[in-house]
């Protein structure tokens, strides 16, 4: 039987990515809400969204507030996704938002999602 983490994972369906946990909530709305809190991986923290170069040097601390995109519904049930966030440094493009394997550069959303919606 697989781990819920798994699930989570496979759910998401992204690679590269530790899943820290995961929690069900209910919004003012009554809406069902899964909040599942993950990462990059060691050798995937430090990487340029537009060039994928590894191991950049970080421009600034991890953000206090935390990127929370969207992705695709499950059985009726909302799925975010709540990743730290930092700045690094690549010598092509300059200061930029670190890269996460579920989501384009600059977007509010997973991947899955986005090619959802541009169907």
């Amino acid at each position: 039987m697989a781990s819920a983490d798994t699930l989570c994972r496979k759910l998401l369906n992204v690679k590269n990515t530790v899943v820290e946990s995961h929690s069900f909530y209910n919004d003012a709305d009554g809406v069902t809400h899964l909040r599942i809190k993950a990462r990059p991986n060691a050798w995937h923290q430090d990487e340029c969204p537009f060039c994928g170069k590894r191991n950049l040097p970080r421009y600034d601390r991890q953000a206090k507030n935390y990127k929370v995109p969207r992705s695709l519904d499950f059985a009726g049930i909302l799925v975010e996704i709540e990743a730290p966030t930092h700045r690094v440094t690549c010598l092509e493009h300059g200061v930029v938002t670190a890269a996460v394997p579920w989501a384009y550069p600059v977007s509010s959303f997973t991947r899955d999602f986005a090619l959802t919606v541009a169907c």
